[in-house]
């Protein structure tokens, strides 16, 4: 847990930027990774670049017409194991709104959101050991800031990963506003 600590701001803001880029590459590809988490990315530690790998979960982004979308506020927690699509993402990183089927070019901004929160602090933002407690945890807690864990993350990160795990897809920031806060960023 405390060996997540000691990676450098300025190594995780640039590895997380990295993503963004391999991100957007896909979206512009019209896909969504939808299993970002630290198992999914290669370092190389001469260069310390980032690589964002494991494509298995790959989907096609659905546009989102958001009067015919489910409400995941709506969803019935006792009822998702029955309506849930196949889920091939990782609990802990998995944006909500892949339990309704809708994904889109927010989903992987969640998943990253995720990440870089692990990363910054060897803990998950929400928890729950199965499907429903997991989806129970976003929608009635707020994550804990990371700067409360971790007194190194900056004032700017801190903001940029509370953003990316609001529980509806409209709230997180665009995947270019994630990227232009990560290269403004000075670590």
């Amino acid at each position: 847990k405390d060996a997540y600590k000691d990676i450098p701001m300025n190594v995780l803001v640039e590895g997380a930027l990295e993503v963004v880029h391999g991100i957007e590459a896909i979206r512009k590809a019209g896909l969504s990774h939808k299993d970002i988490k630290p198992g999914n990315i290669l370092v190389d530690k001469a260069s310390n670049q980032w690589f964002l790998t494991d494509f298995g979960s790959v989907e096609t982004i659905h546009p989102v017409n958001i009067s015919a979308a489910p409400e995941l506020g709506a969803l019935a927690v006792s009822a998702i194991d029955a309506t849930a699509p196949t889920i091939n993402s990782t609990l802990g990183f998995m944006a909500p709104e892949v339990v309704t089927g809708f994904i889109d070019g927010k989903t992987d901004v969640f998943s990253l959101g995720a990440t870089i929160y692990n990363l910054a602090t060897g803990e998950l933002p929400y928890k729950g050991n199965n499907l429903k407690a997991y989806i129970d945890s976003i929608r009635h807690f707020d994550p804990k800031p990371i700067q409360t864990m971790n007194e190194d993350v900056p004032e700017e990160l801190n903001e940029i990963v509370q953003d990316c795990l609001r529980l509806k897809p409209d709230q997180r920031p665009s995947i270019e506003t994630l990227a232009s806060t990560l290269e403004s960023m000075d670590t």
